[in-house]
C-alpha cells in the first residue's frame, strides 16, 4: 500500500496528474526503491502501535466470561477491538 500513500501525499501537495501518473514518475526516477522510500518510518512508528494494541486485545481477552451467544461474543470481541485501538 505504500506506493498509494506516496501517490496520495504528492497529488495532495500538487493536485494535479493522476495516481497512475505519480507512480509511472516516481518509478522512472528511481525505480522500485523510489516507491517505498519513506517506508521505514512508517513502519517504525507502527510496530510499537500495533504490539500496544493487540498486547491489549490479549489482556482483556484473558479475563472470565460467561458463556454467551454468538450475537454477544461478536459484541464483546468489537468493544476488544475498540480498546484496544485507543
Amino acid at each position: 500500500t505504500y506506493p498509494l500513500d506516496l501517490a496520495r501525499g504528492v497529488l495532495g501537495g500538487q493536485g494535479k496528474g493522476s495516481i497512475w501518473q505519480v507512480l509511472v514518475d516516481a518509478f522512472r526516477r528511481g525505480g522500485v526503491k523510489a516507491l517505498y522510500r519513506g517506508a521505514t518510518p512508517t513502519l517504525l512508528g507502527a510496530i510499537p502501535f500495533d504490539g500496544i494494541r493487540f498486547g491489549v486485545v490479549g489482556v482483556l481477552r484473558r479475563y472470565p466470561h460467561e458463556p454467551e451467544s454468538r450475537g454477544r461474543a461478536v459484541g464483546r470481541s468489537a468493544v476488544y477491538g475498540g480498546c484496544g485501538g485507543l
